[in-house]
């Protein structure tokens, strides 16, 4: 699988949006759950506060779609770097979730007392994930690449991740989302999307 980091400028215009798919292709979501990574007071700091405030605004949205369909939410944590960001810890604290923690920066093997989330991920039936938070390139990458290793597919959207490295735009990564996973531009395409393939089931 290709290098997430991308040195290159590139056009966003060019990135392979899902939406633009036809709906066939985005094929049927029967359990996703949500995976919020690292978004924690370490891995945050010196980010302008007005995108740390959008990542969070888009990342509520998915809790309350996951919240309103009985689905998971996993919140995976970085040992020793700090508590959830300001006002994260407080929403994240109104939704029924589970949480691990992990030492390195792969969370698909991260734990809690209860297990891995690997296991627990199977035992909850979950077939998806959405994913969201920090570092685009570094943490939430090395996941996603587990989690498609591990046959899972993996939704995301330009304003659910983001990226600390003062070198680091969506433009240096985002075409390695979305040419690997279902990426949207936004999370109000990529919930439409998959509300549209829950009807498809249903």
């Amino acid at each position: 699988m290709d290098s997430i980091y991308n040195n290159t400028f590139e056009d966003l215009s060019e990135v392979k949006w899902a939406e633009k798919l036809p709906s066939e292709i985005i094929s049927s979501v029967k359990r996703p759950a949500g995976l919020i990574i690292d978004m924690q007071d370490e891995f945050c700091r010196g980010m302008p506060y007005k995108l740390i405030r959008r990542v969070i605004n888009s990342q509520h949205m998915v809790f309350n779609y996951l919240k309103e369909n009985n689905l998971p939410l996993y919140v995976v944590k970085y040992t020793d770097s700090g508590d959830l960001v300001s006002p994260l810890n407080t929403i994240v604290d109104s939704y029924k979730h589970k949480l691990f923690e992990k030492k390195v920066n792969d969370a698909y093997y991260s734990k809690n007392k209860q297990g891995t989330l690997e296991e627990i991920s199977k035992n909850d039936h979950v077939d998806s994930f959405i994913i969201m938070g920090l570092n685009a390139t570094a943490c939430v990458g090395d996941t996603t690449k587990s989690l498609l290793k591990n046959n899972h597919k993996v939704y995301t959207s330009l304003d659910l991740i983001s990226d600390w490295c003062q070198h680091s735009t969506p433009e240096n990564y985002i075409h390695w989302y979305g040419n690997n996973t279902f990426c949207f531009s936004n999370v109000h395409e990529l919930l439409d999307a998959i509300s549209f393939e829950d009807k498809q089931i249903n």
